[in-house]
């Protein structure tokens, strides 16, 4: 697909400045979404709650990204893409605050704040990225910038423990709302030049199913949304869980197993990296993808075995793996969908393929707390994660095959579009 003509081409420093601050925004919005996860066994002290039941939070969380997806299609050409990054941003403060406050009653409506906020940011990026970003560079630039979700889980994992046992929880949400929006600020600079193809008559309300209906009627995107909620299973999971299970059932103090969260994390940023640049070398997303969902399921075999005692250092080992293939599939995923999307229906293309995996996102902790509750056990409810990855690789093998052509024209259909 080609970005639409009223995208000036962009000189080389104006365009790293464009994916260096859509990064860093994506950065601390996902700070901000995973602190709570990172701190929960003294958050969830404060709130009365067992540690496990943070989890719920980010099925919250992930209700609140619905809503943005669901309803939120028009924004991006009505009020322009990056007026709705600053707005997600200052939402996203707004919630992070609020759930500093230890009242289950304020978590509510203030992970949705998070959620909603949260939600804004990637389908409005991709509208600004997909008008400037070259077509053979689509998958890798698409990835860098989603590498701001593992870099955040980086950081918070990293930061956000040191902070809790120095300062107390609270300051770590804190520290996260006054980076939003101080974010969100600096965004205005360049907000008149990236916002030059917005509509201002465009209706603001979208119609809700119109995003959710662009994907299902397209095999191909059907299968792929299918299979990102897969894989997205695992990544929730492993963001929300890994520090619980490490803290409370092999007794590791917060700070180190937040260690162990942070290699995963790292993981999750060379994957990225790593099957973005794969996608583009083989002018083949799904051929990535699929084998991004294949090492997936090994590691998820792995992380149900590690009750049996793993060595520490194979366990660092593991949790890299999972994170490599758990969260690095975004950047593919988001520009083949990109590629694939109408013409002038990127933003909802993609926000309608998010809904998919966001549903995911909603169920996949719960089910996790459920399966908890039955065998009393984090490791064994990890291992349960096989499904769905298994269910994801299945899916991007009959897209893959959907899309190959008869023999002889394989090539044209791969070929960069410009």
């Amino acid at each position: 697909m080609s970005a639409p003509p009223t995208a000036a081409p962009m000189r080389r420093g104006e365009f790293l400045t464009l994916v260096g601050v859509l990064t860093l925004a994506h950065t601390l919005g996902t700070i901000s979404a995973l602190t709570l996860p990172a701190i929960a066994p003294f958050a969830a002290k404060a709130y009365g709650v067992p540690v496990y039941a943070i989890g719920y939070q980010a099925s919250l969380m992930a209700f609140g990204i619905i809503v943005a997806l669901v309803f939120g299609g028009n924004l991006s050409l009505r009020w322009g893409a990056t007026r709705v990054n600053q707005a997600g941003l200052v939402l996203v403060a707004a919630g992070a605050a609020a759930l500093s406050i230890p009242s289950l009653a304020c978590a509510v409506p203030a992970s949705l704040s998070v959620g909603i906020g949260y939600g804004m940011l990637t389908p409005s990026a991709s509208h600004i990225l997909i008008r400037f970003t070259p077509a053979h560079r689509r998958n890798v630039v698409f990835s860098l910038k989603q590498s701001g979700v593992p870099l955040g889980g980086v950081l918070t994992a990293t930061i956000m423990p040191v902070v809790t046992i120095t300062a107390g929880w609270q300051w770590a949400l804190w520290l996260d709302a006054l980076a939003a929006l101080g974010m969100a600020l600096v965004m205005e600079r360049w907000r008149r030049r990236w916002d030059d193809d917005r509509i201002p008559a465009t209706p603001l309300a979208a119609n809700p199913l119109g995003a959710v209906r662009i994907i299902w009627h397209r095999p191909r995107l059907r299968l792929m949304a299918l299979a990102g909620a897969g894989i997205c299973a695992s990544q929730i999971c492993m963001q929300s869980y890994t520090v619980a299970m490490f803290y409370e059932q092999f007794s590791l103090p917060l700070v180190e197993a937040g260690w162990i969260l942070t290699v995963a994390q790292v993981g999750g940023v060379c994957g990225r990296v790593f099957w973005g640049w794969y996608a583009d070398r083989r002018r083949d997303a799904l051929l990535a993808l699929a084998l991004l969902a294949a090492t997936l399921v090994a590691a998820t075999l792995g992380t149900g075995t590690l009750a049996l005692g793993w060595p520490r250092p194979l366990v660092y080992v593991l949790f890299f793996v999972l994170g490599f293939s758990a969260s690095g599939w975004n950047g593919a995923f988001l520009g083949e969908v990109a590629r694939l999307a109408p013409a002038g229906q990127v933003s909802n293309a993609t926000g309608g393929a998010l809904f998919f995996v966001n549903v995911s996102s909603v169920a996949a902790p719960l089910l996790f707390a459920t399966a908890f509750t039955i065998f009393d056990s984090y490791s064994t409810s990890f291992g349960l994660l096989v499904i769905p990855s298994a269910i994801a690789l299945l899916c991007l093998h009959h897209a893959r095959r959907s899309s190959v052509p008869p023999a002889g024209s394989a090539r044209d259909e791969k070929k960069p579009q410009s």
